[in-house]
């Protein structure tokens, strides 16, 4: 009964006339009728109102994206109804038609309509249409000829469908309009599908674009590989890190630059590692690859990594490989002292090596740290070495770092070297007169041309690390007993700090005893709040062979022994007091001589070895030190074991 025009064309007059509406007009068509009437829409016209051109084009502009999806489909959808005079075309949702489809030799008159871009179709201006009520309904809805309520639509047939965006709301619609002679059935399936097809293929469109934002916004770089090792996407943070620019990408060839004849080769290996081979230069990265299947003979590689350097500060930051002291830090009013704090503030903005010299316990790490913090250097990393702890088969390892299977018992990754993790700040060599002649020698070459090579590897990685070194021993002595190479120490003595023992700056005593006390404070529950004036003159009678690091430990000791709110003579150690205690045993790490500082660690050590009964492992703990390190300068003094019995 809808489809009969001349009973629906009555109805409609009926309807124009008396306002009644027969019970055989559809309940929507029958609803919209009354919705005009009531806004007084004059039956006889019903054509588009036309837009203003500026705005119709930043309407076209917020639309765009719903313009060039929908492209394809209209196309598509006349092709569907191409036996008749249809127009296809989108509106937005608020009836203004963005863009349409039809052929040069339609009939339908769509310029006396104004069926055309740049014109609006809303009930309330222009009456009841299929692309306003399928909005207004938020569905696919079909008017045929009579069902209009403006005279002049009713020459036509309109099929429209809501389109939505990923929230479900409506952006406009899909429609069909054609001569209701040539109004074909299928028409409402057409826009319906076709509704359907724009949202998805919307929805893919804003899928692929987050997907874009989210690849170029990565921290790591990413490169797709096809099967034929063709760059099919590289992100921003790749670029970056490897320097490529946009025209470089055409010339980019992923094996070359990887030096890998074979991908499905290193993915069994699934080494870390990655270097970038790039004209003159190569770029040291850590990552890792991946294969992506997408279907059957679709395979794609994935390379995902990050510049070594930034690892590396992960590294630091996570293992804190920071420099902690600054020159406020050194406490002193000494005037020597505060004449070297100046000389190694002017020196720290001078990018070369710096050896600090001076006896153990008098704060050589402190001023590394703080040259380091007063540096260009100083947001970079600050690793730091004992090399007197290191054990002698560990020590190039530790340092230079290793490649996988470059030892028995070599982690399966191979490991990244201090000097590595060192890179853009500072390596610290603490006791660098304990580094192993081998090791000398390959550390002057990292000095002289930047750039090292692991334990196993082949290839060379440069660096930027500047080195401070710290040594309690003289190294001139040193080198005239061929313990140490003279290249390397003229190499790192480029600039000396030379820091003076405690006993040469007695000022610094009573200051370091008050601020020890007042650390001490802070972190313990137990209070001490005064130190003695016996305490302070026995402190400056006293020699501190153990320098600074001495007079902390005696203040600690002291600190926890006081049973009073000041430190008294009786909380002190006898030694410190000027007494002896016969049953105490002397440490034999602070024995004070006359001789030079390699007599005294001889004689300490020929003493320890004689009252361990020569076990070297009980001498070592004696010692504090490594029983490695104690061969070690067992061999450095040739000193024969057997021998040391038959001295008493």
């Amino acid at each position: 009964m809808a489809n009969n025009q001349d009973a629906l064309l009555k109805y409609w007059n009926q309807f124009i006339q008396t306002g009644v509406i027969h019970e055989n007009v559809r309940e929507y068509i029958a609803q919209g009728w009354k919705r005009c009437r009531k806004m007084n829409i004059d039956h006889e016209i019903g054509v588009g109102t036309p837009i203003a051109a500026d705005a119709f084009k930043k309407i076209q502009e917020k639309n765009r994206e719903f313009i060039e999806v929908s492209e394809a489909v209209i196309r598509e959808a006349y092709h569907d109804v191409a036996d008749s005079d249809a127009v296809v075309f989108i509106t937005d949702a608020d009836g203004c038609i963005l863009s349409q489809y039809k052929d040069s030799t339609t009939l339908y008159p769509a310029n006396e309509t104004k069926l055309l871009p740049g014109y609006r179709w809303r009930e309330e201006e222009n009456g009841m249409t299929s692309m306003d009520l399928a909005m207004r309904l938020d569905e696919p809805v079909r008017i045929i000829g009579a069902e209009h309520y403006c005279r002049y639509q009713q020459i036509c047939a309109g099929s429209s469908a809501p389109v939505h965006d990923d929230n479900g709301n409506i952006l406009g619609s899909l429609n069909i309009v054609s001569l209701l002679g040539q109004y074909n059935k299928h028409s409402l399936g057409v826009v319906t599908a076709g509704a359907a097809l724009i949202e998805n293929q919307m929805r893919l469109e804003q899928t692929l674009r987050l997907f874009k934002t989210t690849f170029n916004t990565m921290a790591e770089g990413m490169i797709l590989i096809d099967q034929n090792y063709d760059v099919k996407e590289i992100n921003d943070s790749a670029k970056n890190i490897l320097g490529l620019l946009d025209k470089d990408i055409l010339n980019f060839d992923i094996r070359e630059a990887l030096r890998f004849d074979s991908f499905e080769r290193f993915f069994k290996k699934r080494e870390k590692e990655l270097d970038f081979y790039l004209e003159e230069r190569t770029v040291h990265c850590i990552g890792d690859m991946d294969i992506v299947e997408l279907g059957r003979n679709r395979v794609f590689y994935s390379i995902v990594f990050k510049a070594a350097k930034t690892v590396n500060k992960m590294i630091n930051k996570m293992t804190g490989n920071a420099a902690i002291y600054q020159f406020e830090d050194i406490i002193t009013e000494d005037e020597k002292m505060l004449g070297l704090i100046s000389y190694a503030k002017k020196i720290s903005h001078i990018d070369c090596c710096v050896l600090v010299t001076g006896p153990s316990g008098t704060g050589k790490e402190l001023f590394a740290h703080a040259v380091h913090n007063a540096s260009p250097r100083s947001k970079g990393p600050f690793i730091a070495i004992n090399c007197a702890a290191l054990p002698t088969d560990l020590v190039e390892s530790e340092i230079f770092g290793y490649e996988p299977g470059a030892f028995t018992g070599a982690k399966q990754g191979g490991q990244t070297g201090k000097i590595e993790l060192a890179d853009g700040g500072t390596l610290f060599l603490d006791e660098v007169g304990e580094l192993p002649l081998n090791i000398q020698s390959k550390l002057l070459r990292v000095l002289d041309n930047h750039r090292i090579t692991r334990l196993g590897g082949k290839t060379e990685k440069a660096i930027d690390v500047r080195i401070i070194a710290a040594t309690n021993r003289n190294l001139e002595d040193e080198v005239k007993n061929k313990n140490f190479r003279l290249d390397l120490f003229y190499r790192i003595n480029t600039i000396t700090l030379a820091i003076p023992p405690l006993r040469e700056r007695r000022s610094d005593v009573a200051l370091l005893s008050q601020y020890f006390l007042q650390k001490l404070n802070r972190e313990s529950e137990h209070k001490v709040y005064s130190i003695d004036e016996a305490v302070l003159t026995a402190f400056q009678s006293f020699d501190w062979p153990g320098n600074v690091r001495q007079l902390q430990n005696v203040m600690m000791r002291a600190f926890y022994v006081c049973e009073t709110t000041s430190l008294s003579l009786e909380d002190l150690p006898d030694t410190v007091k000027g007494l002896k205690d016969k049953n105490a045993v002397e440490p034999l790490t602070l024995k004070n001589s006359g001789g030079s500082m390699q007599e005294v660690e001889k004689d300490v050590i020929l003493k320890a070895i004689q009252e361990c009964g020569g076990n070297m492992t009980a001498a070592a703990q004696r010692l504090e030190i490594a029983k490695s390190t104690l061969y070690r300068k067992i061999k450095r003094y040739n000193i024969v074991v057997e021998k040391v019995f038959h001295r008493h």
